[in-house]
C-alpha cells in the first residue's frame, strides 16, 4: 500500500454549521469544532481501513483538521478526496484532473474476483456488457468528484441502473433483485489491495463469493494517485432460466436442515460458531444443509437463539450456521 496521505471531504450537502468533530467515535461525546461543508480532513487512521468506513453508518474516522485539531468524524458525512498539498490554513484545492498514471484494466478485475470464486469451489462470472459500463461509468463518477458512493448523480441505485440500460435483473426487483456493488479508493490501489479490502465483511465478500450470482461488470478510474474500484455482480434472469445447473440432491444419508424459504438475503456459513467468525459463503433460500453433529443434539438447537450448527453444504464446505435461522423442512 502507498504511503500516500489519505484525506477526506465533508460533503458538500451538509448545512451549516457543519460536521461536528468530536472528543470520541460516538454521538454522545464532545464537540470539539465544527467542519464547514466541503472542507478537508487528513485521515489519520490506516488508510485501508480508513476507506473500507466511507459512507458506512455507524462508522468513525480520526482525523486532523486545517486548525490542527484532532478528533473523530462520522464516516458516513464524507467521501475520498485527493489533494495537492497538506491541510494548512488554507484549504486545499482538490484535484479534479485525471493524472497519466497507469491503473489496471477491468477485466483484470474480473478476472482477480473469479480466481477467487474459483478457490471457493464456484464458478466465474461471465462479464456482460451492460454491467461493465454501468461499472465503468460509476467508476468515472466516483473520480469525477461524486465521492465513495453506491448512488449516481440522479440518485439511482446499482439495480436500478442496470435495469434503465436494459439488464434481465432476476429476482424480486421491488427489494433490488439479484444485484450488489462492491466500491473502494485509495491512492495508487491494486486490485489485490482491492479485493483484500472487500474481503474485510460479510456484505463485500458475498458481493464477490455469493453462488446466486453468474454476471458481472467491473470499472476503474483513476483521479490524480487516487484509484477507484467498481464491481457489479448480479443474475441474469434469461440465464437463471436457460441455464440453471441440475439441483445437488442431500445425501441420503444425513440428518438434513434447510435455510428458509422466504429468507431472500440468504444464510451466512461462518468459519466458527460465532457471529463474528469469518464468512464461508451464503446459502441461498430454500437450499439443504448437511448436519455434522448427532441429530439429537442437533434436534434440540433447531429454532433455539444464540446455538450453532456444524454443516457441510452442497459444495462440500464445512462450517457453522445459526441454528435459530434453519428448518427441517425445505
Amino acid at each position: 500500500m502507498s504511503s500516500s496521505q489519505f484525506y477526506v471531504r465533508v460533503q458538500t450537502t451538509l448545512e451549516s454549521p457543519g460536521l461536528r468533530l468530536r472528543s470520541q467515535p460516538t454521538t454522545n461525546s464532545n464537540t470539539v469544532a465544527f467542519e464547514a461543508a466541503d472542507a478537508v480532513l487528513t485521515v489519520l487512521d490506516e488508510g485501508v481501513t480508513a476507506a473500507q468506513k466511507i459512507g458506512v453508518n455507524g462508522q468513525w474516522l480520526r482525523v486532523r483538521d486545517a486548525n490542527s485539531l484532532e478528533g473523530y468524524v462520522a464516516a458516513w458525512y464524507v467521501e475520498a478526496a485527493t489533494v495537492n498539498a497538506a491541510p494548512g490554513a488554507t484549504a486545499p484545492q482538490v484535484e479534479t484532473t485525471t493524472a497519466a498514471i497507469a491503473a489496471p484494466s477491468p477485466q483484470q478485475l474480473v478476472d482477480a474476483i473469479n480466481a477467487e470464486r474459483i478457490k471457493n469451489k464456484l464458478p466465474p462470472l461471465k462479464a456482460h456488457p451492460i454491467l461493465m459500463l454501468n461499472a465503468q461509468k460509476h467508476a468515472e463518477y466516483m473520480a469525477s468528484g461524486g465521492g465513495i458512493t453506491h448512488e449516481s448523480a440522479d440518485g439511482s441505485r446499482p439495480f436500478q441502473r442496470h435495469l434503465a440500460a436494459g439488464y434481465p435483473l432476476a429476482g424480486n426487483l421491488s427489494l433490488g433483485g439479484f444485484a450488489s456493488e462492491n466500491i473502494v479508493a485509495f491512492p495508487n490501489m491494486t486490485i489485490e489491495e482491492a479485493v483484500a479490502n472487500w474481503y474485510g465483511d460479510d456484505p463485500h465478500t458475498h458481493t464477490m463469493i455469493g453462488d446466486q450470482y453468474n454476471e458481472c461488470g467491473a470499472g476503474i478510474a483513476v483521479s490524480g494517485d487516487m484509484i477507484y474500484y467498481c464491481f457489479d455482480s448480479a443474475r441474469s434472469a434469461l440465464a437463471s432460466t436457460t441455464q440453471g445447473a441440475a439441483p445437488i440432491p442431500p445425501p441420503a444419508d444425513a440428518y438434513v436442515v434447510y435455510v428458509p424459504s422466504d429468507a431472500t438475503s440468504g444464510l451466512r456459513i461462518r468459519k466458527k460458531d460465532s457471529l463474528s467468525a469469518g464468512l464461508i459463503r451464503v446459502a441461498s433460500a430454500g437450499e439443504w444443509l448437511a448436519v455434522q453433529e448427532p441429530m439429537a443434539a442437533a434436534k434440540a438447537k433447531i429454532g433455539v437463539e444464540n446455538k450453532w450448527l456444524k454443516i457441510k453444504d452442497k459444495l462440500g464446505n464445512i462450517g457453522y450456521v445459526a441454528a435459530w435461522m434453519v428448518n427441517e423442512r425445505g
